[in-house]
């Protein structure tokens, strides 16, 4: 995602969105997959804020 150190994955099934954050240059799992896209992406938001 443009302006953030986020990404989202689909899984290989293509049922289930995971959310990844790059720390130090390395893409690192950052939370729980999930089947809708909106509640990965809003968990990846929130916590940039904090």
């Amino acid at each position: 995602m443009a302006g953030h150190d986020a990404q989202l994955r689909l899984s290989t099934g293509g049922h289930l969105w995971y959310p990844y954050r790059r720390k130090h240059g390395i893409w690192w799992p950052a939370g729980f997959p999930h089947h809708d896209i909106t509640t990965v992406l809003n968990d990846l938001l929130e916590t940039d804020n904090t």
